[in-house]
């Protein structure tokens, strides 16, 4: 039996056919010679009986079998095409050479990302970058390379570049403490330094509710304005509630603040504040003209009504002495509060 000749069409015979396969002896057949001119490889079955009953030149039945087998299809689909997770031992020479070449390209791809990452953590020891957890957030997103990022750091210190937004919550209240504290020059050259956020930035991010002061007796239209102040939900917005039949609450505290110790001019109500509520009544508070406002000064320098005082409950008014929780109690006391559906009535 000669064996049977294939046309190895999917390319050379010498580089595309997957001569390690046959390190394996269960393999069912073996090559046996080959014709480079006509790119034809001779194959042999391991169940070849020798001959073809009589004729020589003719391949046995097991031989003939072969091209046709489901295991031979198998090898030559491979060598056409190889699947990216496919083993070692069923590639064809040409296919590692092509797959070798691919790995060094990846090699040395990472070896570049890796002397990038190295520059990125020697220039961040080194240097004091403006906004560096915004830049690496915002590179991240956008799956920048690690010579991308090393790019825009270096930009970012010559003052080439500048990241904007991606403020998070903790940088947000550092900078509207920075400037409550300071003012906005200092909060304009911490943000040049360290990358806080504008005074634009926290207008628009941290509205703060407006607290009205009472100028004497807090009223209940003043309390429930700062109530409605400081429960906005544009402000605060509200809190989920469970799904229950029982009513949330609320619990009212009072505590002293600090303020400073001299009457100031209220421009939404022009008026004068600063003076105890025991005592306010006796002159007129309301700005009306320049006489009114010069009775206020006489009455606290020449002939002191009050002391001007550096406590107040947190509805905002002063007073001369301790106030308890009882005179509280009276001002906020609302005879019409429901229970059954717990809230006011007005």
């Amino acid at each position: 039996c000669p064996g049977i000749g294939v046309k190895w069409t999917t390319g050379s015979v010498w580089g595309d056919y997957p001569y390690i396969l046959h390190e394996n002896p269960d393999i069912g057949w073996e090559p046996i010679s080959f014709d480079s001119q006509t790119n034809t490889i001779y194959f042999r079955s391991d169940r070849c009986k020798g001959s073809s009953q009589g004729n020589s030149t003719k391949a046995c039945q097991p031989c003939e079998q072969l091209p046709s087998s489901v295991t031979f299809a198998n090898v030559q689909e491979r060598a056409k095409e190889v699947k990216s997770h496919t083993n070692l031992r069923y590639l064809t020479s040409r296919q590692k050479d092509a797959l070798i070449a691919k790995l060094l390209r990846q090699v040395e791809i990472m070896r570049t990302q890796i002397s990038d990452f190295k520059r990125i953590i020697a220039l961040i020891a080194s240097e004091e970058v403006a906004g560096l957890r915004r830049i690496l957030e915002q590179a991240l997103a956008r799956g920048s390379s690690p010579r991308k990022v090393l790019v825009i750091l270096e930009r970012t210190l010559r003052k080439l570049y500048r990241v904007r937004g991606g403020f998070n919550e903790r940088e947000l209240d550092i900078s509207f403490l920075v400037k409550a504290i300071g003012g906005p020059k200092l909060l304009y050259a911490l943000q040049k330094a360290l990358g806080l956020t504008s005074v634009s930035t926290i207008r628009r991010r941290h509205r703060v509710p407006k607290l009205l002061p009472s100028l004497a007796t807090p009223t209940s239209e003043e309390v429930h304005a700062n109530i409605q102040a400081f429960f906005c939900p544009d402000i605060k917005p509200p809190p989920k509630f469970p799904n229950c039949s029982e009513l949330p609450g609320n619990v009212m505290m009072f505590d002293g603040v600090a303020l400073e110790g001299r009457p100031r001019y209220c421009p939404d109500r022009d008026a004068i504040l600063g003076l105890c509520r025991e005592h306010s009544s006796r002159v007129n508070l309301q700005v009306d003209s320049l006489d009114s406002v010069e009775q206020v000064r006489k009455a606290q320098i020449k002939n002191p009504i009050c002391r001007l005082t550096a406590h107040c409950p947190m509805y905002c008014h002063h007073h001369c002495s301790t106030t308890g929780s009882g005179s509280n109690t009276q001002i906020l006391y609302h005879p019409r509060w429901d229970r059954s559906i717990g809230r006011c009535l007005l």
